[in-house]
């Protein structure tokens, strides 16, 4: 019997995840929102290397279809309007977590390493 396909053993967070991790214009959008904050589009296009604007449209749409992108106006009510996107943080945040949760062998533990942080005085 053949064995599961990786993709079948992806729960559906992590195939989210991947999707907005692997495609770098998306990734420079989602970089150029969480250090500038919420954008309407003109900032976020002037500020990315796609210089084709339905390409940054398009990833605007599907980042925001994905959930990672938040936008102020629902589709709807965006024509002749500009709505501002912004970054899903915790959105991301879980993502990242279940990215790094997929290479743990669940018969390990996590060590936790204690940092002694006081400065070391036995130099002077």
């Amino acid at each position: 019997m053949p064995k599961d396909s990786p993709s079948e053993k992806l729960s559906k967070e992590l195939e989210t995840a991947i999707k907005v991790y692997k495609n770098v214009p998306g990734l420079e959008i989602l970089l150029f929102l969480k250090d500038n904050g919420p954008s309407t589009f003109g900032p976020i296009f002037k500020n990315v290397t796609d210089r084709v604007r339905m390409s940054v449209n398009r990833n605007l749409d599907r980042l925001e279809d994905l959930g990672v992108v938040t936008v102020d106006l629902p589709k709807g009510q965006r024509l002749h309007c500009h709505p501002k996107y912004d970054v899903n943080r915790t959105a991301l945040v879980q993502m990242g977590l279940e990215l790094a949760t997929m290479f743990i062998d669940k018969n390990h533990q996590v060590a936790i390493i204690e940092v002694d942080t006081t400065p070391d005085l036995a130099g002077e």
